[in-house]
């Protein structure tokens, strides 16, 4: 229904009608940014925490490379994107893996409580996909009381949550996908715990893979925004990226 190909020549249909953009055909990170908080209802306060990259996977790479985490014991799902294990395997990152698609089972993270053998007692970092894929377990209103519980009380570990199938609009996909406003006020709710990472981009929601990324970046590790911003992103994207959150901000609703 929403053929790539046609949207990236929709910035040259542009460019031929010398459209402004921000200024002078010129398109800006920060205002980017502006944009997609306010699309999503959340407060321009966290801008300066916000890494803006080509989207979750390149997110992923800068905080997984950086020797901050590179050396640490990483606990990643073992069924979902195996980039995650590809990218952290890279650098012999040791690696556990816990499984998200359980048939009548809930992952660790909804549970109120966590055996002593569990192996998130090892890990210095967490990785969990919030929202998990279509058709996949959701999480009740009780499982986010006990996620949020799980990252408050283990200060000392950093979570990182993968949140690629956050969507701006309420009751439009399958109901088992958490992606109403009310959610995102649950994760910002867990950003500011102070030890956690929310990786989210235009890939699912307007199916724009490798345009836009949001890392929003915890006060602890602010350091990496300024890896962030070396990142070297085409004009041409950041076009497409303005488009879709200024001229085709109904796409997700489609």
């Amino acid at each position: 229904h929403l053929p790539f190909s046609n949207l990236i020549e929709i910035v040259k249909v542009f460019d031929n009608l010398n459209y402004p953009y921000y200024n002078k055909g010129k398109v800006h990170r920060c205002h980017l940014v502006e944009e997609w908080l306010n699309i999503y209802q959340i407060s321009q306060k966290y801008k300066s925490h916000i890494g803006f990259s080509k989207g979750v996977k390149n997110s992923f790479e800068i905080i997984s490379q950086d020797e901050k985490f590179k050396y640490k014991k990483w606990l990643i799902p073992s069924d979902v994107y195996p980039y995650y294990s590809n990218t952290l395997s890279k650098t012999f990152t040791p690696i556990a893996y816990y499984e998200t698609l359980m048939d009548n089972d809930i992952p660790f993270y909804y549970q109120p409580n966590i055996a002593d053998v569990h192996i998130i007692h090892d890990a210095d970092v967490i990785l969990i996909t919030l929202p998990l894929k279509p058709l996949s377990i959701n999480g009740n209103d009780n499982g986010f009381k006990h996620l949020k519980s799980l990252v408050q009380s283990n200060p000392n570990k950093t979570f990182i949550f993968d949140c690629v199938y956050l969507n701006p609009c309420k009751n439009n996909i399958t109901e088992n996908i958490i992606n109403s406003i009310d959610n995102i006020s649950y994760l910002i709710e867990l950003y500011d715990l102070g030890n956690v990472f929310l990786l989210t981009s235009l890939s699912k929601s307007w199916s724009m893979p490798n345009i836009m990324g949001i890392t929003f970046i915890p006060e602890k590790f602010i350091f990496l925004r300024e890896k962030f911003k070396s990142i070297i992103i085409e004009e041409d994207k950041l076009k497409l990226a303005y488009l879709a959150l200024n001229r085709y901000i109904l796409i997700p609703s489609f």
